[in-house]
C-alpha cells in the first residue's frame, strides 16, 4: 500500500520506524545542488502477512511489486505523453471497488499514488489539488482509467468541469493491473522494484544473486591471471 514519506533535512519521515520497514531507493536523477530520489518502503509485518496469506494460497511470488509505480509505468507504455502533455497532470485511476486507487504524474515524471473510495470525486478533488502548483493556473488532465469498473464510474463527468483535458479507458482495462506487474517483473525498465529484500529475498533471487557473484569473482580472476602472465 503507499505510504507517505518525505525525505528533507535532516530526517525521513515516515509514519512508522525505518527500522520496521522494508524499503528500496530507485534510480533518481541530478537537479541543480541536489539530487532527487524515489523511496518505496512498507512496513516488514504487512509484507510477512501478504507473503503468508500468498502461501495460504499455493502462491511464492518472486517479486513482491508496488502497486501504484506498476499502474504508472504500464500507462506510459501503452500511452506515452503526446506532444503537448509535458506540463499536464497525468491521472490513471485504477476502477477496483474498495480496492480501487489513484496515481499521479506530470510528463513521465511519477508524483504519487492513494487509496480511493469509489464514486467519491470530492476525494479525488482533494487528491489533484496537491498537485496543483500554488498560485498558478489550473494544469489541464490527462485522465487514464483501467480495472473492472473502467467506464462505469461518473468520475468523468463530475470532475470534467473543474480539470480539463483528456479521458481515455486504456487497452482491456480489467487485466490492466495484472499485465503491468508480469510486465515489469519480466522486462527491464523504469521504476522496477521488488520489496521481497533482505531476509524476505526469494530462494530463487538469492541463488540467482549467488550465481551472479560467483560469476563475476571467475572473471576478475580470469582477467588478474591474464594480467599476471602478461607482467
Amino acid at each position: 500500500l503507499p505510504q507517505a514519506l518525505q525525505v528533507g533535512p535532516p530526517f525521513i519521515q515516515l509514519p512508522f520506524p525505518l527500522e520496521e520497514c522494508v524499503h528500496e531507493f530507485l534510480p533518481g536523477r541530478s537537479l541543480p545542488g541536489r539530487t532527487r530520489a524515489l523511496a518505496v518502503a512498507a512496513r516488514r509485518e504487512e509484507v510477512e502477512k501478504k507473503l503468508a496469506s500468498l502461501a495460504a494460497a499455493g502462491l511464492d511470488p518472486v517479486v513482491l511489486d508496488h502497486e501504484g509505480l506498476a499502474l504508472w509505468t504500464e500507462s506510459l507504455r501503452q500511452a506515452p505523453p503526446g506532444r503537448g502533455e509535458e506540463a499536464w497532470l497525468r491521472v490513471v485511476v485504477n476502477l477496483h471497488g474498495e480496492q480501487s486507487s489513484l496515481v499521479a504524474g506530470r510528463g513521465e515524471e511519477f508524483l504519487g499514488a492513494h487509496g480511493i473510495r469509489p464514486g467519491d470525486a470530492a476525494q479525488v478533488r482533494r487528491i489533484l489539488k496537491l498537485y496543483q502548483p500554488a498560485d498558478a493556473p489550473r494544469p489541464s488532465v490527462k485522465w487514464m482509467w483501467v480495472g473492472p469498473g473502467a467506464g462505469e464510474s461518473a468520475f468523468p463527468a463530475d470532475l470534467a468541469r473543474e480539470w480539463t483535458g483528456s479521458s481515455q479507458v486504456l487497452e482491456e482495462p480489467g487485466t490492466f493491473l495484472a499485465r503491468a506487474i508480469a510486465t515489469r517483473a519480466l522486462t527491464p525498465g523504469p521504476l522496477r522494484c521488488n520489496l521481497r529484500t533482505g531476509a524476505l529475498v526469494h530462494p530463487d533471487m538469492a541463488a540467482r544473486e549467488k550465481r551472479r557473484a560467483g560469476l563475476a569473482a571467475a572473471v576478475f580472476l580470469a582477467a588478474g591471471l591474464v594480467l599476471c602472465s602478461f607482467n
